[in-house]
């Protein structure tokens, strides 16, 4: 069997794939990436069991068949070569023969039987979003997932296929980052048969950032389903399909938090975002690993880090309302990389808080009536 095809249009498709391939793989073939070549077409494939990565390309080609390579070493060496060159790989017995003008490589292949059947596309297609609108959930929700391995619920991101929008959240149970994007449901209510929730899938957040960060276009999103939960969830677009198997775990009730931080605010402060930014940054080199204080009163909201002699403060102007009987002066504290990490996320010139005279969980959002963003903070016990 003999592939022919441009260099970097290989070098972008091998690379994407080399991204699914484990860091130590149970069995040796994980470790490979797999060709399969049919007319005119290569489809390259890499898993870790948990995901499953596909791409096709256009490729001139003899023969038909199946060739499993070396993963790393192959999108590594194919990545270093002319992107402009014409690159052939030539099957021969259990070698890969490699050659780009004056270059010539050989490869060892791994044996076909011993690679697992990549999976079918899934049955069930939920609908259609676009790409952009992917990437912008998944980039401002996960700040909020959990890197602690021991909690895996908290590793991944909720997704819910509503009627009318795809509701993406992750929380780590001291933050929750909640945002819900535009999509087109294929069926008229994506829900399971016989009730009326929407589907849903917890998905490992670093596959998920994998399909939003590396599709264009126009995505479909389809499943396998297991009751209202997806029991594998798949992103394809145009190119490449992505099949994700998602995380055993029940989701959190985050609703429950955001309806208690908005209903019992005491106090809401509406403030440029960049300038709250920069006081925090400057507050922090003061508060090293203790928290930050925010301090509301009249027009005005006070950053301060600090203790014991060594200090900084900063006053802002801010429109304070107070909302219960009280007065305008309260003080919360937060971790300063919890509320940044918020405040980045909401993408607004104007923030809006919404605090407790207690330390409950706030609420973080951008200025415009736009409920689709939201992020509930948990304020630091003094």
């Amino acid at each position: 069997m003999r592939i022919t095809a441009t260099a970097g249009v290989l070098a972008e498709q091998l690379t994407w794939a080399a991204k699914m391939l484990p860091a130590r793989p149970a069995i040796p073939v994980l470790a490979g990436i797999r060709l399969d070549i049919a007319p005119d077409q290569v489809r390259i494939t890499a898993t870790d069991y948990e995901v499953w990565g596909t791409a096709a390309l256009e490729a001139d080609t003899t023969d038909t068949g199946t060739v499993i390579l070396p993963g790393r070493l192959l999108a590594d060496l194919v990545s270093r070569l002319p992107a402009s060159r014409t690159l052939t790989l030539t099957t021969e017995e259990a070698r890969v023969r490699i050659t780009c003008g004056p270059v010539t490589a050989t490869v060892r292949t791994f044996p076909t039987d011993d690679y697992p059947d990549p999976p079918e596309r899934p049955a069930t297609v939920l609908g259609t979003m676009a790409a952009a609108d992917l990437a912008d959930a998944v980039d401002r929700t996960s700040v909020a997932v959990s890197n602690d391995a021991t909690l895996p619920m908290l590793a991944g991101l909720h997704l819910e296929f509503g009627p009318t929008g795809l509701v993406v959240e992750g929380t780590d149970r001291y933050r929750i980052g909640h945002r819900t994007v535009p999509w087109s449901p294929t069926l008229p209510n994506p829900s399971e048969p016989d009730g009326d929730k929407p589907v849903t899938a917890l998905i490992p957040s670093t596959a998920l950032a994998l399909a939003a960060k590396s599709m264009t276009g126009t995505l479909t999103l389809s499943a396998d389903l297991d009751t209202e939960a997806a029991a594998v969830l798949a992103v394809a677009d145009q190119t490449r399909f992505l099949a994700m198997r998602p995380l055993d775990a029940a989701w959190v009730k985050t609703a429950s938090f955001h309806d208690k931080a908005l209903n019992e605010a005491a106090v809401q402060v509406v403030a440029d975002t960049g300038e709250l930014l920069d006081a925090i940054d400057r507050a922090r080199l003061f508060a090293d690993t203790a928290p930050v204080h925010l301090t509301t009163g009249p027009d005005q909201v006070t950053v301060h880090g600090g203790a014991d002699g060594e200090d900084a403060s900063e006053d802002l102007p801010a429109a304070v309302t107070v909302l219960d009987d009280g007065e305008p002066e309260n003080t919360v504290a937060f971790s300063h990389r919890y509320l940044t990490d918020a405040l980045r996320a909401c993408r607004a010139d104007t923030v809006r808080l919404l605090l407790r005279r207690t330390p409950v969980p706030a609420l973080l959002t951008p200025e415009t009536d736009d409920a689709s963003y939201w992020h509930v903070v948990m304020p630091v016990r003094q």
